[in-house]
């Protein structure tokens, strides 16, 4: 019976921890590396491998003149994009088990007074964590933010946070450029673009808040 409890709620005997008002943003900054490092190591991997094959076979293709050249040029593009795939495969399994694990509520009580002074709730916090996989569902997602200013405000906010198809552009130019630390760039430019977007809601607030939270 308790090995179904902590099976279903693996989080629950870790809450001293996950929610410590000191210990629990660093936690939440482990878990989201540890994601990067797995979605680039991993899918990553898995990427280079399936576009690796679809390229060996179109460049096995018999022939030659425009019709070869075309298919070949094609094929090349699909294959590129097809290697992107597992990178964003492995990034939502990785929220799924977050969210289905409880992790993500508690992370939304973590960051409630962190939020308080832009004016915002922990709640804005999920669109924003949506917003990581694609902002179009993290918008629709809004409408559970109660208050019309606060849905706004995130609404605001959500353009800045990079979602999946900007990663596999991150993934590309940082094994471009910083090879061997690919996960730790990508990071960066995602808490910049944190960073960003939580200046700009304190901005706006602050001009055109109405003063309640």
């Amino acid at each position: 019976h308790g090995c179904r409890q902590v099976c279903q709620d693996p989080f629950k005997y870790l809450d001293d921890y996950v929610l410590h008002p000191v210990w629990g943003v660093p936690i939440f900054l482990v878990v989201m590396y540890v994601m990067f490092s797995c979605t680039i190591g991993l899918g990553g991997a898995l990427g280079e491998f399936i576009s690796g094959i679809m390229q060996l076979g179109i460049s096995s293709f018999p022939g030659n003149g425009f019709i070869s050249a075309l298919i070949s040029a094609v094929g090349s593009g699909v294959a590129t994009g097809v290697g992107f795939v597992p990178i964003l495969v492995v990034m939502y399994v990785i929220l799924g088990f977050l969210e289905q694990s409880g992790y993500l509520a508690r992370v939304v009580i973590l960051v409630d007074g962190l939020m308080r002074p832009i004016g915002l709730s922990g709640h804005a916090f999920i669109p924003m964590i949506l917003g990581f996989g694609c902002n179009v569902p993290a918008v629709l997602a809004t409408r559970t933010i109660s208050g019309d200013w606060q849905r706004l405000l995130t609404g605001i906010m959500l353009p800045f946070m990079s979602c999946s198809a900007r990663l596999s552009i991150f993934a590309i130019f940082a094994a471009a450029f910083f090879p061997g630390y690919g996960a730790l760039v990508i990071m960066l430019l995602y808490l910049f673009g944190v960073f960003v977007a939580i200046a700009s809601a304190y901005v706006v607030n602050a001009f055109f808040g109405d003063g309640s939270q």
